[in-house]
């Protein structure tokens, strides 16, 4: 069989010439776009055409996604309800969101801005980047700037580096992080040039790495976070607990041994934010609790990332702890860290979770 040279693959059309859709998704791949373009990154490419489930799971898109049930939302963790001024989102008092692009290296299907990532529309023009800044400079509890979006390190390291003096100007904010998948997805994109941009800050800055599976954690993914290290920029990772990507405890482990090895700390352990259109990935809850208890003894106390949920509705992030939820005839309630301490009730599929939820089973 011919070879196909990994590339960039934007469409449905250069998916289905690679033998990754089914019939199914074939059939409705313009419905799906609707939602959230397609992309895939040249190192995830080669990936999937070598038949790495775990990776095609995460990135192709499938017929399942038409499938939206009603606890679904456009905006599961609440960022509209939190905005102020565009680009801006202030959640908690001493941190804000700053999301300059909704633009990534690639897509997940199982995105919880997929509302919004991927439109141009949603990316800030300089008048409107000038007004977050101003807003950050004029809320003094303000001492970090987190960037999202989309993937804030696949912007031109000269734009970077020009938000970060203009941070670095604002004496209250002292940490800057970043949220991204590029070291990973992308790892070319982490040359001396952006190097250069996250070390001129005076700032302490944090490189936050998305990965669901050690199989993403290519040669080239692990120069590109060595560079990082060697920069002395603190890499810690982030991943999604998703089925059939990294839902068992062999998987878990896998990613997270790997982690260490490259000198990454494990972080987050999110369980699923309900997006519309995500079900196919969701891991019942009991069962993601259960599978979380079984890390403990297995690995290295430092390589267990908290397990968190954000409370649907932006009610706040907390860790799946048996002090922040109980589960009741049929429903789970969390905690919620703002609104004084409320217990939320959170409307996951009852048949899901049938067990009551005991705090000997939870970490």
């Amino acid at each position: 069989m011919e070879t196909i040279c990994a590339k960039e693959v934007v469409s449905a059309a250069e998916m289905d010439a690679r033998g990754w859709l089914d019939a199914q998704t074939a059939a409705v791949a313009p419905k799906l776009a609707e939602s959230l373009d397609f992309k895939v990154s040249p190192p995830m490419t080669t990936l999937i055409d070598a038949g790495v489930e775990e990776i095609k799971r995460q990135f192709v898109p499938s017929y399942q996604e038409l499938d939206e049930q009603p606890y679904e939302q456009a905006d599961p963790i609440g960022d509209d309800a939190h905005g102020t001024v565009p680009g801006i989102t202030h959640r908690y008092p001493d941190r804000v969101l700053l999301n300059i692009s909704h633009t990534c290296a690639v897509y997940c299907r199982f995105c919880f801005r997929k509302e919004k990532v991927s439109k141009s529309g949603h990316s800030l023009n300089s008048a409107q980047m000038d007004q977050a800044l101003d807003y950050i400079g004029s809320h003094p509890q303000i001492r970090e700037v987190i960037f999202s979006g989309g993937d804030p390190l696949i912007l031109a390291p000269r734009l970077l580096r020009r938000v970060l003096m203009q941070l670095d100007r604002i004496e209250h904010v002292k940490l800057i992080r970043f949220h991204t998948r590029v070291p990973v997805v992308r790892p070319e994109r982490v040359d001396a040039a952006l190097i250069q941009a996250l070390t001129a800050t005076r700032k302490v800055v944090r490189v936050i790495v998305h990965v669901n599976s050690a199989k993403e954690l290519t040669s080239a993914a692990e120069g590109a976070i060595l560079c990082l290290v060697r920069a002395a920029i603190p890499v810690l990772s982030q991943s999604v607990l998703l089925k059939g990507v990294n839902d068992s405890l062999t998987q878990l482990l896998d990613l997270f041994w790997k982690l260490i090895e490259m000198r990454v700390s494990p972080y987050y352990l999110h369980y699923l934010d309900p997006a519309r259109g995500t079900t196919h990935f969701r891991v019942p809850l009991q069962d993601a609790l259960e599978l979380f208890s079984q890390l403990r003894g297995k690995i290295p106390g430092y390589a267990i990332p908290r397990f968190m949920v954000d409370i649907p509705g932006g009610h706040g992030k907390i860790s799946l702890d048996a002090h922040n939820m109980r589960y009741e005839g049929g429903k789970w309630y969390f905690l919620s860290p703002l609104e004084g301490q409320q217990w939320v009730e959170v409307s996951y599929p009852t048949n899901e979770d049938p067990a009551p939820v005991h705090e000997e089973r939870l970490c």
